[in-house]
């Protein structure tokens, strides 16, 4: 009978097996001492300790984990020191037979798991699942980083985003990248994952536009949270608005006057642009801009309702939640002053999808349907018998 290097591997890997107690890593380093040369390689090791422990006289200890193989050799080659794609290669290809085999998880989380004695970079373990499973997606990767780094252990997004990168070079396109990021930290917020994308592809104040493309793909995410978000990250000067507001009226839809000015102007004043700078920016933006627009932009930053509306929507508050209370704090407040706090603040400015949610909000907030209408039609323009109708629906 022809026999191999991984045949006589399994065979020795039992014979040092009866030995008592002997526990895995030993007898890889063990396996390593007593074959002949040529020397087993980390794959041979791995499927010949796979073979030894499924020995039924081995008993509880017939199903090794991927944690307990990868510890063993990196036990076993530690001179010199297995490199990570060698022992998450020899790992994998230990678990592929028979079905199911080892998922992206328990490679990356075996390889940190053995390899903790040593600096193991999130880079280098991204870099060898890459090569291991070439038709695994930027996403999947993401996900097997956050797992095998799992508490206690602590990954933070730059350091997911910056292996991504690495491991994929030009594949990882900032959208790709920003969704795995936003797939992987659920809980993320847009100025976390601004931030981690300005310093992961190192962007400059000419790149707003792509970096708000990537941001939009982040649940919730409104015109205000962006330009709170991007402004910093890519430390956007607060004497020239027109370099986030331009690309921040495209990527929103705000670039209809008036019905959209206020909205911007809602956004651009979070990020704490001037209302001088601002007026300077929307001129650019709005095309022809008129006494009556700027009139809308003052508004966000002279009247009381506006800093009202923009903290209870943050807070999370429902536009129907929040008319109450604003018309409470500011009992004087008009009814068309209220129909354009309420569809700027909470992106509702577009008449087909904010007519029936506003008026449902002031009539929460205790105006009348004729006043109600007055005041909308004030701000959806142009205002038609349909717009109407959806009011008056809501009052029946």
């Amino acid at each position: 009978m022809t026999t191999t290097p991984q045949s006589n591997a399994d065979t020795l890997a039992s014979q040092l097996l009866a030995s008592p107690s002997i526990a895995a890593p030993a007898l890889a380093s063990a396996l390593r001492r007593a074959a002949p040369m040529p020397p087993l390689t980390p794959p041979q090791v791995a499927q010949a300790l796979i073979a030894a422990f499924k020995q039924p006289s081995i008993g509880p200890f017939s199903s090794p984990t991927p944690e307990q193989i990868a510890t063993a050799l990196a036990a076993a080659f530690s001179e010199p020191a297995i490199t990570v794609f060698d022992l998450m290669q020899a790992v994998d290809g230990a678990f592929q037979t028979p079905p199911p085999p080892i998922t992206l998880d328990e490679l990356a989380t075996a390889a940190v798991f053995a390899l903790n004695a040593r600096p193991v970079t999130a880079g280098d373990v991204a870099a060898a699942l890459h090569r291991i499973a070439p038709a695994a997606t930027i996403a999947d990767v993401a996900q097997a980083l956050v797992a095998a780094y799992a508490p206690p252990l602590v990954i933070v997004p730059i350091e997911v985003g910056t292996a991504l990168v690495q491991a994929f070079g030009n594949h990882a396109t900032m959208t790709a990248v920003s969704t795995a990021l936003i797939a992987s930290f659920p809980t993320m917020k847009a100025n976390v994952l601004a931030a981690t994308l300005a310093q992961v592809y190192k962007l400059g104040r000419a790149d707003v536009a792509p970096l708000l493309e990537a941001l939009s793909h982040l649940p919730g995410l409104d015109a205000a949270r962006a330009a709170i978000a991007v402004r910093p990250a890519l430390d956007l000067p607060l004497t020239d608005a027109t370099l986030l507001a331009a690309p921040l009226a495209q990527q929103f839809g705000l670039t209809q006057a008036p019905n959209d000015v206020a909205a911007l102007g809602v956004a651009i004043f979070s990020a704490e642009y001037k209302l001088d700078v601002a007026a300077v920016a929307f001129e650019a933006v709005f095309s022809p801009w008129n006494g009556f627009d700027y009139g809308r932009l003052a508004s966000v930053y002279l009247r009381p309702e506006w800093p009202i509306a923009i903290r209870l929507q943050s807070d999370g508050q429902t536009v129907t939640e929040a008319a109450p209370q604003i018309r409470k704090q500011v009992p004087e407040i008009s009814s068309s002053d209220m129909a354009l706090v309420l569809a700027s603040v909470f992106d509702l400015t577009n008449a087909d999808d904010g007519v029936t949610p506003v008026a449902h909000a002031m009539k929460a907030a205790g105006y009348p349907l004729s006043e109600t209408a007055v005041g909308m039609c004030q701000f959806f323009m142009p205002w038609t018998a349909d717009d109407f109708g959806r009011v008056l629906q809501v009052y029946q």
